[in-house]
Order: C-alpha cells, then structure tokens, then sequence
C-alpha cells in the first residue's frame, strides 16, 4: 500500500515542532518550503504577528538542519546502484586523529581489487547557519 506525500503543513509540524496553528499561519503567509523557512529574513518572519524571534530563530534552526541533515545522507548514500562503501559500512573505521579523517582498512583485496589498501574520508565542516 502507497502513503499520500506528506503535506507541507504536516512537514512544518514534525520538522519545526510547531503547532497546527502555527504552520497554517505560515502556510498563509505564503511559505512552502522547508528552504524558505531556514533562509529568508528575521524581519520578514517578524512582520508576521504573533511570532517571536526566539521561535523564529528556533523554526529557522530546525529548518536548517533538518536540510543539512537530507543533504549528508544524499553524500552518504553515494551515487547509488554499483557504489561499493555500503559493502564496506561494516568494515572497522580507525579513529579520528587530528580532528580531520579518518581510514578504513580492507583486509581482502579479492573483494575490491580497484581500491586502494587505504581510503581517506574526510569529515565535513559546514557552518548551519
């Protein structure tokens, strides 16, 4: 059985945790998007009574992080069909030295004969907002 595509204003419910009231006001307001939630300006959400910017910021903030967080997963998952680190994800992965990388080590070569002993992944630095 399919389920119906979530409507945006249940999305604004779960993502931002606001109340229904809250996300038909934003509705109203004209957003539709997760995006337009994280990026558009303090003074425009402001402009809309009843809002206050401390919840603007933490709708903003859960916005945005919700995003990013779709966004990792989307580098994570890779390219897809034929991507060979889902078959590694089980592999042990050495500590973090110097806060940058981190290796993972193959112990059969048979298994992936195009890859090098040793594959370096670096950690991604992103500024939320």
């Amino acid at each position: 059985m399919e389920t119906a595509p979530e409507t945006i204003e249940a999305l604004f419910i779960r993502v931002l945790v606001v109340e229904p009231e809250v996300a038909a006001v934003l509705i109203e307001e004209g957003f539709s998007s997760l995006e337009e939630i994280a990026y558009v300006s303090l003074n425009e959400f402001l402009s809309i009574n009843g809002l206050n910017p401390t919840q603007v910021d933490s709708m903003r903030m859960k916005a945005r992080a919700h995003l990013l967080s779709i966004e990792l997963a989307r580098e994570i998952d890779g390219p897809g069909e034929g991507d060979p680190l889902p078959a590694v994800a089980d592999s042990p992965i050495k500590p973090m030295s110097g806060g940058g990388s981190a290796a993972l080590e193959f112990d059969d070569e048979k298994q992936f004969p195009s890859f090098p002993r040793q594959i370096e992944i670096q950690t991604i630095h992103r500024r939320m907002w």
